[in-house]
């Protein structure tokens, strides 16, 4: 853990630090998303926005380099690019898009109770941003698609960074977050309907 979080909270002083997402709120925002390959000099980038409602699901719009975008619920994920015939995954044939769903969910709702169940989560705060270590509990168990993550933020998680078996890394950066009490757009409606029930 870095330097400047040393305090590690109590449960009772890491939920008053931790982002709230209501379930009937809807968070939007934009990300950037660098992923560092071993083997490779420089890291892939890619951005675009995301929305997510509480237990309905995370609509990841990817802008550039290649427009895409990829819907994933607590029963599976529908992926779009342009031109081609969108992807359609339920989550007993890829249940490692669930637990993904599960952790960004989760992580983006400060919902640190509820990652317990799955993996070590380590709090620490410093002058009013926070830092959340998670370690899966079952390093070959479906919740371990990385060996650790970090968790940074303070009015919302700003950013993640997922250190994956082989050593690549992916690090996220979470900006211009709103929280709007709904209802969902007509368009993200229909993208949740079209995931596989």
């Amino acid at each position: 853990m870095a330097a400047a979080f040393l305090v590690l909270a109590s449960p009772a002083a890491a939920d008053d630090m931790a982002p709230t997402v209501a379930r009937d709120e809807i968070l939007r925002g934009k990300f950037s998303q660098e992923r560092f390959l071993t083997g490779f000099r420089a890291p892939l980038h890619s951005e675009g926005t995301f929305v997510l409602a509480p237990e309905r699901g995370l609509i990841w719009r990817v802008a550039s380099p290649f427009p895409t975008v990829t819907v994933i619920t607590p029963a599976g994920l529908v992926q779009k690019s342009d031109g081609t015939e969108p992807v359609r995954l339920s989550a007993s044939r890829a249940p490692q898009f669930a637990v993904l769903y599960g952790l960004l969910d989760k992580t983006l709702r400060g919902d640190w109770q509820a990652l317990r169940a799955r993996y070590d989560v380590r709090i620490g705060r410093d002058a009013g941003t926070w830092q959340v270590d998670l370690k899966p509990r079952d390093a070959a168990g479906p919740a371990a698609p990385f060996e650790s993550a970090t968790v940074t933020g303070g009015r919302f998680a700003e950013t993640v960074a997922l250190h994956r078996p082989g050593g690549d890394v992916d690090r996220l950066r979470f900006t211009a977050q709103t929280l709007s009490s709904g209802p969902l757009l007509p368009e993200e409606s229909s993208l949740f309907a079209a995931v596989p029930q």
